[in-house]
């Protein structure tokens, strides 16, 4: 990507993120770059089309966290905690307002975010929960495809649909409280030790 063309992604990044995807225009694009519309299409054919790039930027992030974190060097169930974690994390970082024009607005783009994201990490998890349950982490009696699509809709639901009335007030206790629904006797100890080394790692961090 040239560098101007980066200039136009990143300014207009900056500019949903203060005033929402649906109220920018390609004239305030432009305006803010101090470029004419003319060089701003040149690059991108509409603002439809500078969002795709946003998104594709997002994903290949994604992509590269996701490949690393389950490629770690640690057992079953904390690999399992640490791809959904990164779900925690992508959807804490995407501002409200601009999911829902997103969605409403380029509806097609959002489906195929959504699907591109659950393909990465869906085929991943459920192997890992095989995984977990060879390991005794993991009840065998798990319906391993509903449970990993209910932690992942969940996880995306506590930030944009405010519906788990009855779980945790944190998405990161509420991954925690799902865990803990499938897990044996040898997984809740384990969970256990991963919470308090995930807590002890946060508190070093701040």
């Amino acid at each position: 990507m040239g560098t101007q063309r980066k200039d136009i992604v990143k300014k207009t990044d900056e500019l949903f993120q203060l005033y929402g995807i649906k109220c920018v225009t390609m004239d305030d694009i432009a305006s803010e770059l101090r470029i004419s519309k003319k060089t701003l299409y040149l690059h991108f054919k509409s603002k439809k089309d500078i969002i795709n790039t946003l998104v594709q930027e997002t994903i290949n992030q994604f992509k590269i966290k996701f490949k690393k974190t389950s490629n770690l060097d640690s057992d079953s169930f904390e690999r399992l905690y640490d791809i959904y974690y990164l779900l925690i994390d992508l959807w804490g970082e995407v501002n409200s307002m601009n999911y829902w024009n997103f969605k409403k607005y380029y509806p097609d783009l959002h489906a195929d975010f959504i699907n591109t994201i659950d393909l990465i990490v869906g085929d991943v998890a459920e192997s890992i929960i095989i995984e977990g349950i060879w390991d005794g982490f993991i009840e065998p009696s798990i319906n391993i495809r509903k449970f990993d699509r209910i932690v992942r809709k969940s996880i995306q639901e506590f930030y944009f649909d405010k519906i788990m009335i009855d779980t945790p007030n944190s998405p990161n206790e509420m991954l925690f409280y799902m865990l803990r629904s499938v897990t044996t006797s040898l997984g809740l100890s384990r969970i256990d030790e991963i919470k308090q080394n995930k807590r002890r790692i946060s508190e070093e961090v701040f």
